[in-house]
C-alpha cells in the first residue's frame, strides 16, 4: 500500500465512523434488543434465592442450578449479541473490502483495527447496560465489588467475541 499504516488507519476510521453514524437505527435496534432481553431474563430469573444451604447444612441444589442456568443464558446472549454485530456489518462491506485490499489501497490490519476502534465504545456500553440491569434484578451477590467483577467479565467476553 502507498500510504503508511497510520494514515490508512485514520482514513478507514473516518469511513467506519461515518458509516456507523449514518445508521442510527443500528444503535436504537441494539438498545431495544438489549432492554427487551433484560426484561425477559429478569422476568424468568427475578430475585433468585440467595440461600444456598438449608438450616440443617444441606445444599439447596435448586438455588445453585437456577444461578448456573441464569449465568449460562446471560453468557450465551452476550456471545450472540456480540457475534450478531459482526455478522450483520461485515457481509455488506465484503465486496468493497476485497476489492480495495486486492488493489492494495490498504491492508487488512488497519481495516480491522479501525472497525474495532469505532465500535469499541458500543462494545463497552451494551455489556455495561445489560449487566447493570440484570445483576440486580436477578439478585446476584450483593456488594459493589461483585457487581464490578461481573460487569468486567461481561465486557471482556463481549470484546473477545466481537471479531472472531
Amino acid at each position: 500500500p502507498g500510504a503508511g499504516w497510520g494514515r490508512q488507519f485514520i482514513e478507514l476510521s473516518k469511513r467506519a465512523f461515518k458509516n456507523f453514524s449514518c445508521s442510527p437505527i443500528l444503535f436504537k435496534g441494539r438498545l431495544m434488543q438489549s432492554l427487551l432481553f433484560c426484561f425477559v431474563l429478569g422476568s424468568i430469573y427475578f430475585r433468585l434465592d440467595d440461600e444456598f444451604f438449608t438450616p440443617d447444612g444441606k445444599a439447596k441444589q435448586q438455588a445453585i442450578w437456577d444461578r448456573v442456568g441464569c449465568l449460562f443464558f446471560f453468557s450465551i446472549s452476550q456471545f450472540m449479541f456480540s457475534l450478531g454485530g459482526t455478522l450483520l456489518t461485515f457481509p455488506p462491506e465484503r465486496a468493497l473490502f476485497l476489492k480495495e485490499t486486492t488493489s492494495q489501497v490498504y491492508s487488512v490490519y488497519p481495516y480491522y483495527f479501525s472497525k474495532l476502534s469505532v465500535e469499541l465504545p458500543f462494545l463497552v456500553f451494551f455489556p455495561l447496560l445489560m449487566s447493570s440491569i440484570v445483576y440486580y434484578i436477578m439478585n446476584l451477590n450483593p456488594g459493589f465489588d461483585h457487581f464490578c467483577v461481573f460487569t468486567l467479565i461481561c465486557m471482556i467476553q463481549s470484546l473477545s467475541l466481537i471479531h472472531i
